[in-house]
């Protein structure tokens, strides 16, 4: 079994997620069923994705597993880039977002491809 607070993907994972919910707080309330829950669902998602397949048997299974978590890594990227077309975060918001989530993108592909 893996430890998964260890692993960098989960620590970058982590710390995007909690980058997130800050900004959402003072979004307005017709957003909050949709973009809100979803920005924040698919974001922490991602670690959680990751210590779920830590907890798997198999490498197939925690493989599976990462690639969900790269899948909600990609989700999120799209609601970041909602929510800077709606004018709910700031060019520079958004920019710094994005540059993480790519960074936590090749990562955890880099580690998926590292199990095949």
């Amino acid at each position: 079994m893996r430890n998964f607070r260890e692993l960098e993907i989960w620590q970058l994972g982590m710390q995007l997620a909690i980058k997130i919910y800050p900004l959402t707080e003072d979004w307005p309330q017709v957003h909050l069923f949709r973009l809100t829950a979803q920005i924040l669902g698919a974001s922490s998602a991602v670690p959680t994705n990751i210590a779920e397949g830590c907890g798997r048997s198999s490498d197939r299974d925690f493989k599976r597993y990462l690639e969900y978590a790269l899948g909600e890594a990609f989700e999120t990227e799209t609601q970041v880039l909602l929510a800077f077309s709606y004018k709910l975060l700031t060019e520079n918001e958004k920019d710094e977002l994005i540059e993480d989530l790519h960074l936590l993108q090749r990562k955890i592909n880099a580690f998926i491809q590292a199990i095949k």
